[in-house]
């Protein structure tokens, strides 16, 4: 059984109480979702089941790495995923999504189809910047660099500013000058 279809758990006759899964991540997985960042990937996810009468808790660890295009080198880099997540699956009258981890379900639904969550779960993990890890060093020393438009030199004393519009080009002064007498 391969791709997203592995991870649909049959709940018609689970029982309630704690169940575990163990599934494996390939390529083939991401491959069936259109316009994925991840191409591959090998990572393994765990879930453990809690079924109550009224709820199924679901707690997804996910461990392994998924294979990134840099955004700066265009040179693919493997990428670190550690997940830990929740999500819970009420009984109701419709199946909807009702927040970013609460679904519901009918209490007709013969299976919980995971494939999909756990998709989003590896995507949302994906930075933003994807930067090899020979720049990430690099990257780290340019974030505190600040910009400024203020007029003031940062760093420079009185008296070497005071230097500084010393040494101003005579037509610029003449039309400071200039300035000054119109007010």
């Amino acid at each position: 059984m391969n791709g997203k279809r592995k991870f649909d758990i049959d709940i018609f006759g689970l029982q309630p109480g704690s169940h575990k899964y163990e599934f494996d991540i390939e390529d083939s997985f991401f491959q069936e979702f259109e316009n994925s960042l991840i191409e591959k990937g090998s990572l393994k996810c765990r879930i453990i089941l809690e079924r109550t009468e009224r709820l199924i808790t679901a707690d997804f660890k996910i461990d392994g790495k998924v294979e990134l295009l840099c955004d700066r080198s265009l040179e693919t880099f493997d990428h670190p995923v550690k997940i830990r997540e929740h999500l819970i699956f009420k009984y109701g009258d419709e199946e909807e999504e009702m927040d970013d981890n609460v679904y519901t379900i009918t209490s007709s639904t013969q299976r919980l189809k995971l494939g999909q969550p756990v998709f989003e779960l590896i995507s949302v993990s994906v930075p933003m910047r994807k930067l090899h890890p020979r720049f990430q060093d690099e990257d780290q020393e340019n974030e505190d660099i600040y910009f400024s438009t203020s007029s003031e030199k940062p760093g420079l004393n009185k008296k070497s500013e005071k230097t500084d519009e010393d040494n101003i080009d005579p037509r610029w002064e003449a039309l400071k000058k200039l300035k000054d007498n119109t007010k």
